[in-house]
């Protein structure tokens, strides 16, 4: 899910935010410069290069976060293909969202770490040239999307299976054609917002004449919208489908919420029909637990989206904030830790909260003689035997199998 808005979905660091210092400098007439900044002092240099927090967060905080979310999604995606009983609808779309994770977190910390190992500047992406600039910012933008889609689906099938159990389930077919369908018009909109970053803008930096900053780079790449309304379209189009989601999944939140206090109330004061219909409490465990990933998943987005709405407010006042500069710059940097963050936790919260997740990772990753005998029957049932419907062993009637 990089800076804002430097990195697709999360991009708060446009060039609206970049300060430039002018000068009259001497530059060779082979050099194509749009404007000139002068760090001849060592004040200008600390101004943008890595301070020592900055280059122990992205060599060192950032890779670890990447690799523990890479780690957990391929462990949850695994866990779905080893383990039959976990193939539902509802896994179905996680698996879409752990990949849409696993390729957040590739190209947004990894695009960070690239820019870093090759370039002194801070947040500098002229070592991604253009076009893997702009692949990374589709990527990124696309997975956001993918994001918002799934978890609304998700959302959606867990209002189905709490609220009417009775309904139809969705086919294998129609399941795959609604992740196509989000994955498409995923990408078509990520390619849209695009268009804000075609403009190359180049500076031309003068360094101080001492041999440490010889290898230094004599230019760096900003990049522009062609038009002016361009921009503005993007902070739109990437704000406002995240509002509509968050809208739509609350009111879907709402109606589970209500749909599991009657199943509870229905258990209480009918004690004898607990395990008529299948295995209620596996169900309603696994819906508290997917609502709350949502909320989660929400929450840490919102801080991103909520400093983009601002700069999009700010830009529509002839680019008049309430907040200086450099606040704005911790603010952006505090949402997009955020947002690295909701790209791993969400198979912490599966395994969390749910015993039926729990159960199916010990399958997959234990030894086979450290799983729990009900386990391994249930284990032993994906290669062919029946498994015995009890009260809090399996859900199939309402977890639709793919």
């Amino acid at each position: 899910m990089g800076s804002l808005l430097e990195e697709g979905m999360y991009n708060l660091t446009h060039w609206h935010l970049t300060e430039i210092t002018t000068g009259a400098l001497e530059v060779s007439d082979d050099e194509a410069c749009d404007d000139y900044q002068n760090n001849t002092s060592e004040e200008a240099v600390e101004g943008i290069t890595y301070s020592e927090g900055q280059a122990v967060l992205v060599s060192v905080f950032l890779p670890i976060i990447m690799t523990l979310g890479i780690v957990n999604n391929i462990a949850f995606i695994y866990v779905v293909i080893r383990v039959p009983r976990m193939r539902t609808v509802t896994n179905c779309y996680l698996v879409g969202l752990a990949v849409a994770d696993i390729l957040f977190l590739v190209f947004a910390i990894g695009s960070r770490v690239w820019s870093y190992a090759n370039s002194p500047i801070h947040r500098d992406d002229t070592p991604l040239g253009l076009s893997g600039f702009l692949l990374t910012q589709f990527v990124i933008n696309t997975s956001y999307f993918t994001t918002l889609c799934f978890i609304t689906l998700v959302s959606w099938e867990r209002y189905n299976g709490v609220c009417r159990p009775h309904r139809k389930r969705d086919t294998k077919l129609r399941v795959f054609k609604l992740m196509a369908v989000s994955f498409l018009g995923s990408s078509l909109m990520s390619a849209t917002l695009l268009l804000s970053l075609t403009k190359v803008y180049v500076v031309c930096i003068t360094w101080p004449d001492r041999p440490t900053y010889i290898d230094w780079p004599r230019q760096r790449y900003h990049y522009f919208p062609v038009y002016d309304w361009v921009d503005k379209y993007s902070y739109g189009a990437q704000t406002i489908p995240f509002f509509i989601s968050l809208i739509i999944n609350v009111i879907f939140y709402h109606r589970i919420i209500k749909g599991l206090d009657k199943s509870m109330h229905r258990r209480h004061t009918h004690p004898n029909h607990r395990c008529s219909g299948g295995d209620t409490s596996t169900r309603n465990q696994i819906a508290r637990m997917l609502v709350i990933n949502g909320i989660a998943l929400f929450a840490l987005l919102a801080p991103f989206e909520i400093m983009s709405l601002f700069q999009l407010i700010g830009m529509f006042r002839g680019f008049t904030f309430l907040l200086t500069l450099e606040v704005r710059g911790h603010l952006v940097e505090v949402a997009r830790i955020f947002s690295y963050f909701n790209a791993v936790v969400n198979p912490v919260i599966y395994t969390a909260l749910s015993s039926r997740y729990r159960e199916s990772f010990k399958i997959t990753f234990m030894p086979a003689q450290c799983r729990p005998h009900q386990r391994q029957r249930i284990e032993n049932s994906v290669h062919g035997s029946t498994v015995t419907v009890q009260c809090g062993v399996t859900s199939k009637v309402h977890e639709s199998r793919m």
